[in-house]
């Protein structure tokens, strides 16, 4: 967990905003509906809408993408990724979730979206918090959903471009290295592109 601790201590230096702490996790649950209710409703004036599978918009958007697919190569596709479309970071490891919400300072606020499976009590407890402090920004959201292959939770981090290159610089710092664990489809989390932990 080297590169973990090597990772908040740039942030921790370069950041002079409020960090997590162990009191921080123990906030308590919001009741699941209101909840829901936050967490679905649209956002005007900019920022992401929260689009969940199985609806028209979910439907509309995913069409859109599929066929951004097929018009390019996929070397093109890939080298307007980040100028065109939001970017998704995908972890397994609650730890990793708890280090990268520490980014948040850098890279805007976070907003979450639940798909069918629910995070750890853990995990809710630290997205509630992320949320509440910054909802106002809405500019990157966390989504925890579901990989059907292997039966279990992972979760990912969406930000504007700008977010993503402020984030590759610290990706750097903490020498992280190319893997797959960016994707610009939540259908699809696992293309070869992007950074993973080394």
């Amino acid at each position: 967990m080297d590169y973990l601790k090597n990772l908040l201590k740039i942030i921790t230096t370069q950041v002079v905003y409020h960090h997590l702490t162990e009191d921080d996790l123990e906030i308590p649950q919001l009741d699941p509906e209101r909840m829901e209710k936050v967490l679905c409703e649209e956002k005007p004036g900019g920022g992401f809408l929260v689009v969940k599978p199985g609806t028209k918009a979910y439907k509309k958007w995913f069409k859109k993408e599929e066929k951004k697919l097929r018009s390019k190569t996929l070397a093109n596709y890939y080298e307007n990724l980040y100028k065109s479309t939001p970017w998704f970071f995908y972890t397994r490891d609650l730890h990793e979730i708890e280090c990268l919400l520490k980014i948040r300072a850098i890279v805007g606020s976070f907003m979450i979206c639940r798909d069918k499976c629910a995070p750890s009590e853990l995990m809710q407890n630290i997205f509630i918090y992320y949320l509440n402090e910054f909802q106002e920004m809405r500019r990157v959201r966390i989504v925890a959903t579901n990989d059907k292959k292997k039966n279990r939770p992972f979760y990912s981090i969406l930000g504007t471009n700008e977010h993503f290159e402020c984030l590759l610089d610290l990706v750097e710092k903490a020498k992280l290295k190319k893997g797959k664990y960016f994707s610009n489809k939540l259908t699809q989390p696992f293309l070869p592109i992007g950074y993973e932990y080394s």
